[in-house]
């Protein structure tokens, strides 16, 4: 299990977390932070300090006055669980902006007997500010980790790993603290460590494998007082000094044990390491950093796997030995986890109600996220999906997780609010907390704070953003209340059918990647009540929220709620007696390995859930769970191979029948949605990218609806989504169109008029009906759960081959899971393929890249690159890229409005002249997702952001796709 403890190593994993998850503020060498989600600031009015100029030496600060930290309020049902002691909640003291983005804090310290701040940046600047007021004392042109002495009255900043410009060494700057004067400087070291009672330090730098790093210096040692040379050690790398026994530790690819006298080497306390057949290799294990607590008697020394830039997979065990006997340590009560820190100084974890928290990570293209809780002896008491906190505080039993949460570690519940954070320092004696957003510095009290007063919601026009979803007020007409869900997860509410808008934002999570999805009480007119649920990528889980205001402030209802990434609500027809909903959410454990879904239940309105079941996927969740979906006629119309297909089902009922309404090619059918007045009259509509349909004679014949502002559509404002109002009180009803474009519409009621001729049948036919296909009464039913962009090519014709036996062979399948509506659904397709070599599909990592003419997609599993041109074929390249090599050609200069590709895509790219001719060039950058991949006799069905495709096999590296 991955455990980052270490700031080396932690800031490593962040460099490599970044590629998916949107941030803030950055690790050593990156201009994001993973921790800090961007728009997760904007969810609090915290007031934002004047942007500073660089050149400037004025830092403007500014004060948030107690009380003054917004949160949800209270509503009518108490929260799931209250602060045990009025008050006990953080309170951001104050909040200053000190630097600009991409830029960000690096390091802090604060100094008692001056009562100054010390606080390094990324731009190599050092601040000293006054802590009463974060006024400027001094600036200095320096960087780097910061060490205070305070015996000594000295600030030691050191580069670390920070950028040193070509043909200058790097330098360790020492100030007086007192007089804020520089009295020396230790020249051609990066990192130290102090012997305050023994008058040394030790000096020395990281090691890398490049260049060798024989080109190194060893560690140096220096009189603390004067600072001048007083011998060196041979080996090079990070010294720590342990003054238990006297000896320094030097981590250079291993940890070194040497006698800090004589310079010799006296143990390896990983010998392992040196077994390794090659030094630096790819997936190599090393260590990262060793860290001495004297207080506490351990050594732990954390290990890293070498690894390319989508990250290592899982990383390994840190060691934990006693620091005065070096002797492995085995208990787990002693085995305390780090703290996640954003400074260069560690801090240790220990058991909290005899409880040890631990959290863990899995980094490969994807990233997922656990939180356990466990026992003394190592058992897991409890755990969550999806939930990550930067800081967990021991003293108030509160974890401050990147949620935008204060987190009550009992329950693993949301008692307050807190702006998402990094901590750079914590000072345990005097309860604060110090922690960087972006450029901003915060001061925080560990007690004292009051919850938080949420934004208000606020008129706004919607803006140009996708329409993901639409919700109407059960109530509706009397009640006229409609919801816009948009793409980037904002919700805005109309009274007025979209002539205005009120953007709510009183406790919703923000989040440029937020999916959400929402469900309104059926007694909405009465009860004002809807819940929200929604996740960010694979790993951020933002559980399930409750509005009883219609929307204007939310609260978290998260007892009990072990999976967070929440992808569906659904809330009984009896809600107003029975208090009953369900949540489907996506889950990801670590240890033992294990995916799937989840489905949850609430009956006292979301206080507490219980989890209900789990499964491999959603279809067999679906299947098996018992739905509180009001009842539904089953429809004689519905989608089919994901959009592709609208089909009609039979007068008999057995068979359905592929319908071509004239549709524009690539053009997918986004969801069928029955009228209020189905069973009478038979209305269903349709909504396809560029058209809506109707059918008044349940799918015997179709019109197509005459609305010029559904004209001239394309893949940038394409029609995304469609709801209808319940019946209105003269028997009509209302259509509400949305767009990718940001679009909404109110259409009238349906108009009159005869529908047009009978359409043209293809002559595919599915034998049967597939209940868990049909689409219900209840909502729109969209054909993918995200918005597929224009497939990127089209299957030439070919020959049919000979149908399938009645029954698969011996060690073959009928298709189950997500993509075997896409078999089922094909005749050509169960030909072309043949039968499953596996049940259902697994989950694959893997990433995407667009082309010109076709796409790039690489398979985590067998470590090649597929290559789908846009004239229908698919070729496989191994993967050979390895950490180090170019990851672009400087000299190519890609056209406006592409880019080159990079890594592993951009060397096959760059290595094969004919490939690179029929690609060209990239159209956007390359992103990572888990891709669904189910072998078949001749060929795979793959699941990727350019939708379900069907690889036809005709060689062993390539062949055909549609």
């Amino acid at each position: 299990m991955l455990q980052h403890r270490g700031r080396d190593v932690f800031l490593f994993v962040l460099l490599a977390a970044a590629l998916w998850l949107p941030a803030s503020c950055a690790g050593r060498d990156a201009a994001v932070d993973p921790l800090v989600p961007a728009a997760a600031e904007t969810a609090y009015p915290v007031t934002e300090a004047a942007q500073p100029a660089v050149a400037s030496t004025e830092i403007p600060a500014t004060d948030v006055p107690a009380g003054k930290i917004p949160a949800a309020e209270a509503s009518d049902t108490p929260a799931p669980v209250q602060a045990a002691v009025a008050g006990d909640l953080p309170r951001i003291v104050r909040r200053s902006r000190l630097v600009n983005s991409p830029d960000y804090l690096r390091d802090f310290r604060f100094d008692a007997r001056t009562n100054r701040y010390f606080v390094s940046t990324s731009n190599g600047q050092l601040l000293v500010l006054d802590a009463e007021t974060l006024e400027p004392a001094a600036r200095f042109g320096m960087g780097g980790d910061l060490t205070l002495d305070e015996a000594n009255r000295r600030l030691y900043v050191a580069p670390g790993s920070d950028y040193v410009p070509e043909g200058q060494a790097p330098v360790i700057h020492v100030l007086d603290v007192d007089t804020l004067e520089e009295v020396g400087a230790i020249e051609g070291r990066r990192v130290l460590a102090l012997d305050v009672p023994g008058g040394r330090i030790f000096a020395g730098s990281p090691a890398r494998p490049y260049p060798n790093q024989n080109d190194l210096p060893g560690v140096g040692i220096y009189d603390l007082a004067t600072l001048t040379p007083r011998g060196e050690i041979e080996q090079s790398g990070v010294p720590t000094y342990n003054p238990l026994r006297d000896e320094l530790l030097i981590t250079a690819y291993t940890v070194y044990v040497v006698d800090p006298e004589s310079g010799a080497i006296l143990q390896d306390l990983m010998p392992e390491l040196q077994e390794q057949p090659f030094a630096w290799c790819n997936g190599c294990e090393m260590a990262a950093g060793a860290y001495l607590f004297e207080e506490e008697g351990l050594l732990v020394i954390q290990g890293s796997t070498i690894r390319t830039g989508a990250g290592p997979g899982f990383e390994p065990e840190p060691l934990y030995f006693d620091a005065a006997t070096l002797e492995p340590v085995t208990e787990f009560s002693r085995r305390w986890p780090m703290q996640f820190m954003c400074g260069s100084r560690p801090l240790l974890l220990p058991p909290i109600a005899d409880t040890l928290y631990d959290q863990s990570f899995f980094i490969r293209y994807v990233v997922y996220r656990n939180f356990d809780a466990k026992d003394l002896a190592g058992s897991v008491l409890t755990w969550r999906d999806g939930l990550f906190a930067p800081y967990i505080n021991p003293r108030t039993r509160q974890a401050y997780v990147t949620q935008g949460y204060v987190l009550d570690l009992h329950s693993l519940t949301p008692v307050g609010r807190l702006p998402a954070f990094c901590p750079l320092e914590v000072d345990e004696e005097q309860g604060r907390i110090y922690g960087r957003a972006e450029g901003d510095l915060l001061v925080i009290d560990e007690t004292g704070g009051a919850p938080m007063a949420p934004l208000p919601s606020e008129p706004d026009a919607l803006p140009a953003t996708g329409v993901a979803a639409i919700y109407v007020s059960p109530g509706y007409p009397q009640d006229p209340t409609v919801f816009a869900l948009l793409d980037n997860g904002r919700v805005y509410r109309t009274v007025d059918d979209g002539q205005s808008w009120v953007w709510l934002q009183g406790g919703l999570p923000v989040h440029d990647s937020l999916t959400l999805t929402l469900a309104l009480s059926p007694d909405f007119a009465q009860d004002r009540t809807l819940f929200a649920g929604g996740f960010v990528g694979d790993y951020q889980g933002e559980g399930v929220l409750r509005s009883t205001d219609a929307g204007d402030t939310w609260e978290a209802m998260w007892k009990g709620l072990d999976f967070l990434r929440v992808y569906d609500l659904v809330v009984s027809p009896d809600y107003a007696t029975e208090g009953r909903i369900q949540a489907s959410a996506y889950y990801h454990r670590l240890a033992p390995w294990d995916s799937g879904v989840g489905l949850l239940e609430s009956t006292d309105r979301g206080l507490s859930w219980t989890l209900v079941m789990t499964a491999a996927e959603q279809s067999a969740l679906h299947e098996q769970a018992v739905s509180l979906a009001a009842s539904a006629p089953d429809l004689p119309v519905r989608l089919a191979g994901y959009g592709q297909t609208l089909e009609v089902q039979d007068a008999a009922g057995q068979a359905w029948t592929a319908v071509d309404l004239g549709r524009q090619e690539n053009e997918l059918f986004r969801a069928v949605v029955p009228s209020p007045s189905y069973a009478a009259d038979g209305t269903i509509y349709v909504l396809g990218e560029y058209g809506l349909w109707r059918t008044a004679d349940r799918g015997v014949t179709w019109a197509r609806w005459a609305d010029p502002r559904l004209d001239d559509r394309d893949q940038a404002n394409a029609l995304s989504t469609l709801a209808i109002s319940p019946a209105l009180p003269d028997g009509s009803h209302k259509l509400f169109v949305g767009s990718y474009g940001g679009n909404f519409w109110v259409l009238a009621p349906a108009p009159g008029g005869a529908a047009s001729p009978a359409p043209t049948l293809t002559s595919t036919t599915t034998a049967g009906a597939d209940s868990s296909a049909m689409v219900t009464a209840t909502a729109a039913i969209s054909a993918t759960s995200t918005p597929m962009p224009t497939p990127i090519g089209a299957s030439p014709l070919r020959t049919p081959v000979p149908p399938l036996p009645e029954e698969p062979p011996a060690g073959a399948y009928r298709p189950l899971g997500p993509l075997a509506t896409l078999w089922d659904s094909s005749d050509q397709t169960q030909r072309d393929l043949g039968y499953a070599l596996q049940e259902t599909a697994a989950n694959v990592p893997a990433a995407y890249q667009s082309f010109e003419h076709g796409g790039m997609i690489w398979r985590g599993d067998m470590a090649e690159i597929l290559v789908l041109f846009d004239d229908g074929t698919w070729q496989a390249y191994p993967d050979t890229f390895e950490e180090g090599e170019a990851e672009s050609d400087p000299a190519l200069r890609a056209p406006a409005g592409t880019q080159q590709p990079l890594r592993g895509f951009g060397k096959l790219w760059r290595s094969d002249k004919a490939l690179q001719d029929r690609l060209e060039w990239a159209l956007d950058k390359e992103q990572g997702y888990t891709a669904f991949i189910q072998e078949f006799e001749r060929g795979f069905l793959l699941g990727s952001p350019i939708g379900a495709r069907v690889m036809v096999a005709e060689t062993k590296t390539g062949g055909r796709w549609y």
